[in-house]
């Protein structure tokens, strides 16, 4: 039987349940789960959905039934989205994760106020030093990029009782964020900002938006933390104002390839903390991911209207 439904998660294999409860909607023998990238290609020659997009600008060009992609992230900036404009398919986003990121960014946050990246230094050395650097507990946060990441954000951060500005395109206001700033107008809010945290898609009006300028402009106890994209802010800038004391700390879920060899200045660079773009894991991930999936799914058949839909 022709593939209707394309499988190509990047971060876990789908389960036989998961699989088995597709074809309950599609019909035997309906799904093809990709196991590598000629696989994919073959298999969406026929295919009208796809699941998760692990090798889908590699697909688009031999998609010729492709109705609907069903995305397992939330950010878009990475899909081929003028091709899939071209070709009419309907695209869908998987919001899911950003709960999680938002708690991974809180848990950043404190952990570097706390100064529990220098106590696990000490645990390491066997030092039992009290003498541990606390910073401020913060007042002001500023949140660049007020989507579905940074919406979570405001509401774990108003229970503290934080003041959460945002910046946007729109100058939309979501629920949770006592100012928003368009353009360029959020760096006069830099010098009253505690924590700084970039949830941002990378294009040509974010790269490198936070630079040595902006840095400068933070009060010398602030904290930096990024987890949108790399590109949006200039690594080399930040590792020098961690030098040169001219910032309290900062933590990366992002990194520049080339940042990340055993000789990056990311691993001397004092006061940082590197995870591995592991801020949308879970142990629940796959599993809640597979019930929208599948919650999508019987949406489409019986006609009615997917969520989270993205215009393109």
């Amino acid at each position: 039987m022709p593939c209707k439904l394309l499988m190509m998660y990047s971060t876990h294999q789908p389960s036989i349940q998961h699989i088995e409860t597709a074809e309950h909607y599609l019909g035997l023998d309906s799904v093809v789960v990709a196991t590598s990238e000629e696989h994919a290609i073959e298999a969406a020659k026929s295919a009208e959905i796809i699941f998760g997009h692990r090798y889908l600008r590699q697909v688009m060009p031999f998609s010729k039934h492709l109705h609907w992609v069903q995305s397992t992230a939330a950010g878009m900036d990475r899909l081929p989205l003028d091709d899939l404009k071209a070709k009419g398919v309907t695209l869908t986003r998987s919001t899911l994760g950003s709960k999680t990121i938002a708690r991974h960014t809180y848990t950043l946050m404190w952990s570097l106020i706390r100064g529990l990246h220098h106590t696990f230094l000490n645990q390491l050395n066997q030092d039992y030093n009290t003498n541990i650097q606390i910073l401020p507990e913060p007042k002001r946060v500023l949140v660049l990029g007020t989507g579905s990441i940074g919406t979570e954000l405001a509401d774990i951060l108003n229970k503290d009782q934080i003041s959460v500005s945002g910046v946007n395109r729109s100058g939309n206001k979501p629920q949770g964020f006592e100012q928003v700033y368009t353009g360029k107008n959020w760096y006069a809010a830099l010098p009253q900002t505690d924590v700084l945290i970039m949830a941002l898609p990378a294009d040509i009006t974010t790269t490198h938006c936070v630079n040595a300028e902006v840095l400068a402009n933070l009060p010398s106890h602030a904290i930096v933390i990024n987890v949108g994209r790399e590109e949006t802010l200039d690594t080399d800038a930040l590792c020098n104002a961690l030098l040169n004391k001219q910032l309290g700390a900062a933590a990366l879920d992002v990194t520049p390839q080339d940042y990340r060899n055993k000789n990056s200045v990311l691993w001397t660079t004092p006061n940082l903390l590197v995870t591995p773009h592991n801020a949308a894991h879970s142990a629940e991930r796959a599993s809640h991911l597979e019930h929208f999936f599948i919650q999508q799914l019987a949406r489409y058949t019986s006609g009615q209207n997917l969520l989270n839909s993205v215009s393109l």
